[in-house]
């Protein structure tokens, strides 16, 4: 037995583009995503595949956002790295980074830390959220 789940999500949806003409329309885009996860491993693998169904060609931009609670925001002991534990950051700053491999939350005091790890550079945006 090899105790790994997987989960396949699928949509069939849109995104909002411009028309030839300038004006706004949709385009249909099948969005697939694919959860695995091992028993007894911390590591979540997470994919995505986009498959545009319309008959028109499109460029668009793709983000994926993910929020992450810690208490305590603005104590030194939570912070995050935008890459590869470079420049420890406090998480109620903003910040904007060109191109990511490894980002990283950290909460030393719980002993969490969560990390990402990319195939290629992607751009990445921390910003807080204040209840």
């Amino acid at each position: 037995c090899d105790n790994t789940v997987t989960a396949v999500l699928q949509r069939d949806g849109h995104v909002w583009i411009k028309n030839a003409y300038g004006e706004p329309a949709h385009a249909p885009l099948r969005i697939e995503k694919i959860i695995t996860l091992r028993a007894g491993s911390p590591v979540v693998n997470v994919e995505y595949s986009f498959c545009n169904t319309g008959s028109e060609e499109f460029c668009a931009w793709w983000a994926s956002e993910w929020n992450i609670a810690l208490s305590g925001a603005e104590l030194p002991e939570r912070h995050f790295h935008g890459d590869d534990h470079k420049a420890q950051q406090n998480l109620d700053e903003i910040a904007t980074f060109a191109a990511v491999l490894n980002p990283i939350v950290a909460d030393r005091w719980l002993e969490l830390w969560i990390e990402w790890k990319f195939n290629e550079p992607l751009a990445m945006w921390h910003v807080p959220i204040h209840l």
